[in-house]
């Protein structure tokens, strides 16, 4: 994933409960991806061992 890519995500919170997210990647460390998330519609810090599953959106 690069800055500017639109990814959705399944992702596990801490207290287990997934979720399929769409997001916007802002940036990115070796464990975590700063985001905007389009469901909260806010900036999200994302754990990327907490990512379950991923595919790149492309948009036209």
């Amino acid at each position: 994933m690069e800055a500017g890519d639109r990814v959705e995500i399944i992702y596990m919170a801490e207290n287990g409960a997934l979720t399929k997210r769409m997001i916007k990647v802002l940036s990115q460390t070796d464990t975590h991806i700063k985001a905007l998330c389009y469901a909260k519609r806010s900036q999200r810090t994302f754990k990327k061992a907490s990512i379950l599953g991923c595919y790149k959106r492309y948009v036209q």
